[in-house]
């Protein structure tokens, strides 16, 4: 047979899936932090690299004559 819980047995069992609820959505916004901060840099070193191949392709051209 299965015993029936107390009201106060579901509200300890509620409020420990809770909390576990509040450490998940933390530990997802900590990783979603770090996901938005690598994206961030990597747009940076692209902007860098645009820039870069701006100058090289300047470069070129003024060697070539263009």
């Amino acid at each position: 047979m299965t015993k029936k819980k107390t009201k106060k047995e579901e509200e300890v069992d509620e409020s420990e899936r809770i909390v576990a609820l509040e450490q998940k959505y933390q530990a997802l916004e900590n990783q979603l932090q770090q996901v938005v901060i690598v994206a961030n840099n990597h747009i940076a070193l692209c902007k860098e690299y645009e820039k870069t191949i701006a100058i090289l392709s300047g470069r070129i051209r003024e060697l070539n004559g263009d």
